[in-house]
C-alpha cells in the first residue's frame, strides 16, 4: 500500500458568523462536531419562564438555553455527517428548535431569555440559520467537508431536573451584604454570609450586580432594601476604583432608613479606614479578616476586634487581633447556598466559582498592593497560609451543584502545590467542570497533567511582569518583583499545554514597568510573535501599569524615574469618582485608573504603540481562527501531486512563482516547485495567506485535495 501523506486544509466559516446571510447551499457538505467542552446545568430554576429549556455554558464563557430537540440534534453533529444529510434525516417529530440567548438585569430575579425559534419545515435555509446560531454560540465546531450522504441517528431527549420553587424571604431582621462593583462581588461575601448563617444570623448576599447607571443603582438598592428590610447592611470595599460607588450605596441605605447600621470592609477599607469612617453614611469599618468582627457587630457585642466605629461623637479603634491562619479557619467554609442569595440567578451568574485556598503573600512586588508589607498594615498578617484540605474539599462538594466551573487563585511559594491540589481534588468527580487557575509562576508538567485529567476544560494563566525576558529578569534580580520565568520556561509550558486539547493558556504581563527600553519592545514583539506563530490561540490579559494604595512604586515613583498619578487617598478617590460619574459604570477593562508613566515622554509614546500593536496581533489571530478552521486528511502521493499540479497552474496564472509577493501581512515567502510532479513546499502558515490573496474561492474549489482515504500518517504536508 502506498505511503500516505497528511495534509491540512482551511475551511471558510466566516459566513456562519453573519446571521441571515443566504449562503446555505455552499455549506451543505460541511461537517460539524458538538463542542466537547459544554456544561449542562442540572436545573433551569434560574431562568425566567424556563419551560423545558436547558441551560448550557461553553468554553467561550457564554450561556445559552436550548430545548430538548436542540440537545438531540447536537448529539448528531459527529464530525462525519454533513449538513445536507442531517437535514434530510430530521425526524418528523421534534422539528421545532428553540435557542435562547441568556442575559442578566437587575429588574428580574431570574436570568432573562431572548428566544429564537427555527421551524425546519420551511427548508434547508432555516436549518442553516439554526446551524449558524449554534456555531456562533460555540455549541458546535466545523471539522470536515464530505460529499457522501450519511444517515444520522437522533437520540431521544434526556429528561431534565424539574424546577425547584424559590424559598420565601422573611423580611425585618435580615443582614444584607452587597459588593462594591458591577458584576461579581468578592467571594469573601459568600464566606461571610455562610459564617453568619451558621451562627444564627439571617444573612443575604447580592453576589452579582448589573446596575450600571446611577439611576439603576438607586432603584435596585432600594428594591433590595424594601424586599429584605435589613437591620444591618455590609458593603465590600475591596478595590479602590469602587470607593465612590460604595459611598453612594451607603448613602442610599441611610436615605432609605437612617436606623440601618452600615458596615464597610475589604482591602481598600482596611487600608484607608481613617478616611472611610469619616463618611456620615458609614457606622463601622471592619479591618482585615471580618467573620468574627462582623458577627459581633450583628449580635451587639462589646470589645469587637478589628473594628473602627463611631460612639458618642468619637471614633473608636480596636486593634487587629482576629487574623486568619492555619489554626483558626476550620469554621470558615461555604454553606447555606440555598438560602443566602438575593435571587435564584445570583449563584448561577458567575462563570467560575472562586474557591479560597489561602490568604496572604510572601512577596513584595513593588507595584502591588497585595504584597507582604500591605498585608501587615491592613490585615496584621505576617505571612501567608493555606487552608486545610478538609475545609477546601467541603467547599468543592458544596458548590458542585450550583456552578459550571471553579477558580483557584495563585499557588503559594514555599508550598507543594502539586500535592496540595492532588489531595483536594482526589476522589471528587470534577470531570464535567471548567477550571481557571492563576499561577504566580510557570506550573510544573505534573501539575498541568493533574489539572487536565481532573477537569473538562482548564484555563491556566501565568503571571509575568513583561513580555521581554531581559526586562523580567532585570526586575527580578533587583528584588523588585517575584521570581520570573525565562522565555524557554514559558515555551516549555506552552509545549506541554499543547499536548492537552482541553487546556487553554493565558499570559498576564504588565505594560510600562520601570527600566523598560526600546530593546525590550523589540524583544517583546519577537516573543509574542513566536507564541502566535507556533501555538494554538491563547489569551493575553494585560493593561498599563497603574498606581495601587500602599505599593512602593506608587509612593516612590521618582526613585525609579517614573511619574505616578496617585499617591494618597485623595488621589485615588478622585479616580474612583470618575468611575462613579460615568454615564455607564465602567467594566473591568475600561475603569479609570491613575497610571504610572516613565519620565521619558518619547518612551511612553513608543510603549503605547507597542501595546496597541500587540493587541492587533492577538486580535488578528483570533479573527482568523473564527473565520477559518483547519481540517486534516491523508492522501496518496499521486493524488496530492495531481492536486499540486493544478494548484501550481493556478498560481502561475496569477503571476505567482519563485521569488516573493507582498500583501497586507507583509513579505510572504516564495512558492517553490520542488519536482516535476508538482510537489509543493511552503513555510506554514504563509501559503494560506497566498491562496487567500491571489486565488479566488471558485478556483480553489476546483483543486481536488479531498481524497476520501483518511488514514493518518506520521509524515506531514501542511497545505
Amino acid at each position: 500500500m502506498d505511503e500516505k501523506i497528511n495534509i491540512q486544509l482551511s475551511i471558510d466559516t466566516e459566513n456562519l458568523l453573519i446571521d441571515g446571510l443566504l449562503t446555505a447551499e455552499a455549506y451543505k457538505t460541511y461537517c460539524f462536531k458538538k463542542n466537547p467542552y459544554l456544561f449542562l446545568f442540572d436545573t433551569n430554576e434560574m431562568l425566567e419562564e424556563p419551560g423545558d429549556l436547558v441551560l448550557l455554558r461553553t468554553h467561550g464563557d457564554n450561556y445559552i438555553a436550548v430545548n430538548p430537540p436542540v440537545l438531540s440534534l447536537m448529539d448528531c453533529f459527529d464530525g462525519e455527517t454533513n449538513l445536507e444529510s442531517l437535514f434530510e434525516g430530521l425526524p418528523e417529530e421534534g422539528r421545532r428548535f428553540l435557542v435562547s440567548d441568556v442575559t442578566d438585569d437587575n429588574k428580574s430575579e431570574f436570568l432573562t431569555l431572548t428566544k429564537e425559534e427555527f421551524c425546519v419545515d420551511d427548508g434547508f435555509d432555516v436549518f442553516f440559520r439554526l446551524v449558524g446560531k449554534l456555531y456562533r454560540a460555540h455549541l458546535i465546531v466545523p471539522v470536515d467537508i464530505r460529499w457522501e450522504p450519511v444517515e444520522p441517528v437522533f437520540p431521544s431527549p434526556t429528561p431534565r431536573t424539574p424546577v425547584k420553587p424559590c424559598k420565601p424571604v422573611k423580611p425585618g431582621s435580615a443582614v444584607l451584604l452587597l459588593g462594591d462593583t458591577t458584576g461579581t462581588a468578592t467571594a469573601g461575601l459568600l464566606y461571610l454570609a455562610s459564617y453568619l448563617r451558621r451562627n444564627g444570623v439571617e444573612a443575604y448576599c447580592q453576589w452579582n450586580d448589573t446596575a450600571n447607571t446611577p439611576a439603576s443603582l438607586r432603584e435596585h438598592t432600594r428594591d433590595l432594601l424594601e424586599k429584605f428590610r435589613p437591620r444591618l447592611v455590609g458593603v465590600s470595599m475591596k478595590w479602590f476604583p469602587h470607593m465612590a460607588r460604595v459611598f453612594e450605596i451607603c448613602g442610599i441605605v441611610k436615605a432609605y432608613d437612617p436606623g440601618v447600621t452600615v458596615v464597610v470592609g475589604g482591602n481598600s477599607a482596611s487600608y484607608y479606614y481613617r478616611h472611610i469612617i469619616e463618611n456620615p453614611a458609614v457606622d463601622y469599618v471592619v479591618r482585615g479578616d471580618g467573620e468574627k468582627p462582623f458577627l459581633d457587630i450583628c449580635l451587639g457585642r462589646e470589645n469587637i476586634p478589628n473594628a473602627v466605629y463611631k460612639k458618642e461623637g468619637k471614633i473608636i479603634e480596636t486593634p487587629i487581633t482576629y487574623v486568619h491562619d492555619e489554626k483558626n479557619t476550620s469554621d470558615i467554609f461555604l454553606s447555606h447556598l440555598d438560602d443566602i442569595f438575593v435571587s435564584k440567578k445570583d449563584i448561577y451568574s458567575v462563570k467560575n466559582f472562586y474557591i479560597n485556598t489561602g490568604k496572604g503573600c510572601s512577596m513584595s512586588c513593588f507595584y502591588c498592593a497585595g504584597g507582604v508589607n500591605v498585608q501587615k498594615h491592613s490585615f496584621n498578617r505576617e505571612k501567608p497560609f493555606i487552608r486545610g484540605i478538609d475545609e477546601v474539599r467541603k467547599d468543592l462538594e458544596t458548590v458542585k451543584k450550583y456552578t459550571s466551573g471553579f477558580m483557584f487563585d495563585f499557588d503559594l511559594p514555599l508550598y507543594d502545590s502539586l500535592d496540595y491540589y492532588k489531595q483536594i481534588w482526589e476522589g471528587i468527580d470534577l470531570s464535567r467542570y471548567f477550571c481557571e487557575f492563576y499561577f504566580w509562576t510557570v506550573p510544573s508538567a505534573a501539575f498541568i497533567q493533574l489539572a487536565a485529567g481532573t477537569f473538562k476544560h482548564v484555563l491556566l494563566s501565568i503571571d509575568m511582569c513583561s513580555l521581554s525576558e531581559p526586562h523580567r529578569l532585570r526586575l527580578a534580580e533587583s528584588g523588585l518583583v517575584k521570581p520570573q520565568p525565562t522565555d524557554e520556561e514559558i515555551i516549555s509550558f506552552f509545549d506541554i499545554c499543547e499536548t492537552y486539547p482541553n487546556v487553554e493558556v493565558q499570559v498576564t504581563p504588565i505594560l510600562g514597568l520601570p527600566y523598560f527600553s526600546e530593546e525590550d519592545i523589540t524583544r517583546g514583539r519577537f516573543f509574542i510573535s513566536r507564541l502566535i506563530e507556533n501555538y494554538s490561540p491563547f489569551r493575553i490579559s494585560w493593561g498599563r501599569l497603574h498606581a495601587q494604595p500602599g505599593a512602593d512604586l506608587s509612593e516612590s515613583a521618582g526613585r525609579y524615574r517614573m511619574v505616578s498619578y496617585a499617591k494618597g487617598y485623595d488621589d485615588f478617590m478622585q479616580y474612583s469618582r470618575l468611575n462613579m460619574e460615568a454615564e455607564t459604570y465602567p467594566d473591568l477593562d475600561s475603569l479609570n485608573y491613575p497610571y504610572i508613566y516613565s519620565e521619558d515622554s518619547e518612551l511612553n509614546r513608543k510603549t503605547g504603540q507597542y501595546f496597541m500593536d500587540i493587541g492587533k496581533m492577538i486580535n488578528r489571530r483570533r479573527e482568523l481562527r473564527e473565520k477559518r478552521f483547519i481540517i486534516s486528511r491523508s492522501v496518496a502521493p499521486g493524488a496530492l501531486h495531481a492536486a499540486a499540479d493544478q494548484l501550481v497552474g493556478l498560481l502561475r496564472e496569477e503571476g505567482v512563482g519563485p521569488g516573493s509577493i507582498k500583501n497586507s501581512d507583509g513579505d510572504i515567502d516564495a512558492v517553490n516547485v520542488l519536482d516535476a510532479a508538482g510537489a509543493y513546499y511552503h513555510n506554514r502558515p504563509r501559503v494560506r495567506r497566498i491562496l487567500d490573496t491571489v486565488i479566488t474561492p471558485e478556483k480553489k474549489a476546483n483543486v481536488p485535495l479531498l481524497a476520501e482515504d483518511t488514514q493518518l500518517d506520521e509524515k506531514e504536508f501542511d497545505f
